[in-house]
């Protein structure tokens, strides 16, 4: 099992399908908070994808929660985006 850089917990990482990429979440399944679908194969959790009303959770798959949605190190999740309207070009006339 590996532990966050920044705040030291345990953390699985779930290979996602569609990108080939390492998604660090909590260990364990969380049937409440999840939002990462994998399927656990021995030690490795593959085939991961995020879990959306589009793409629910399928049976046969655990349901993770990623790790930075609980990371206690302060500033470690991403704050929301804001909306910015790009300034009015200037009038020819």
């Amino acid at each position: 099992m590996s532990k966050c850089r920044e705040c030291g917990a345990s953390i699985a990482f779930v290979r996602m399908a569609d990108t080939g990429k390492l998604m660090p979440c909590n260990p364990g399944a969380d049937p409440d908070r999840g939002n990462v679908a994998c399927i656990k194969s021995g030690a490795l959790y593959i085939n991961g994808y995020v879990i959306t009303d589009a793409r629910p959770l399928h049976p046969d798959f655990t349901p993770l929660l990623a790790h930075w949605a609980t990371c206690t190190k302060k500033g470690r999740a991403k704050p929301a985006p804001t909306t910015q309207t790009a300034p009015a070009d200037p009038a020819l006339f």
